[in-house]
């Protein structure tokens, strides 16, 4: 079934670039990565349609563009998002220079991993592969709340949620989300630790005592602050 596929990433790296580390973060975000060190190895995996291609630019081992060209002017590859990585002493004189003639988005090595899988995420949005999931989804009709005292981490989120066709409620306070979480039917709740009102732990139990049965996702930036015991 389509559900059960895991979205594939060519991740091209040559061995200048491996302080990248992008393999391990993208896997750990449950994609399934493919390897490529060379060109050779990396046009020979793009034949294989994966859903997203993570490509070097401006390393001398390989020719970013020259693989991105060519990927870009098969028919078969073409549609493919293609995310270009780019040395960080050279990012501003690529970009200053007007080289920016390939690929879908770009990032600057070293990668930040948030910032790898939000682009990365948002990239996949438009492909045919997430549409089809996103209409499974949406044909269940789920609603997720998001409660988050970051504006911008909410709208990030909303975006993400409904492109992959959930109906998406927020709120950017404990109290907010409590109230809202009362007056709406939710399926799951994806639930900030770190806030400034009421954190996390306590939000939790409030939304255990209304219905003890809903999914409660809790994340934290700083992961080590949430306790082990809760």
């Amino acid at each position: 079934m389509l559900e059960s596929q895991p979205f594939t990433i060519l991740n091209v790296e040559p061995q200048s670039a491996r302080g990248f580390m992008a393999g391990r973060a993208l896997r750990s975000a449950g994609f399934k990565v493919v390897e490529a060190t060379s060109e050779e190895q990396a046009l020979q995996l793009a034949a294989s349609r994966p859903d997203l291609i993570l490509l070097p630019l401006g390393f001398h081992e390989i020719d970013g563009v020259e693989v991105c060209h060519r990927i870009k002017k098969q028919p078969a590859t073409a549609k493919i998002p293609v995310l270009c990585v780019l040395p960080e002493s050279s990012a501003v004189d690529w970009r200053g220079e007007g080289k920016e003639v390939c690929g879908d988005a770009y990032l600057t090595a070293p990668l930040n991993a948030g910032e790898l899988l939000q682009t990365v995420q948002t990239l996949l949005l438009s492909t045919e592969k997430w549409q089809e999931k996103a209409a499974v989804t949406k044909g269940r009709k789920m609603t997720l709340l998001c409660i988050d005292d970051s504006l911008s981490g909410l709208e990030a989120r909303r975006s993400m949620l409904e492109g992959s066709g959930y109906t998406v409620l927020t709120a950017d306070t404990g109290a907010a989300g409590l109230e809202a979480f009362s007056n709406h039917h939710v399926d799951a709740v994806i639930l900030d630790y770190n806030m400034p009102d009421m954190n996390g732990e306590r939000v939790a139990i409030e939304l255990r005592r209304i219905n003890a049965r809903v999914p409660i996702l809790l994340f934290s930036a700083y992961a080590d602050t949430i306790p082990r015991s809760l």
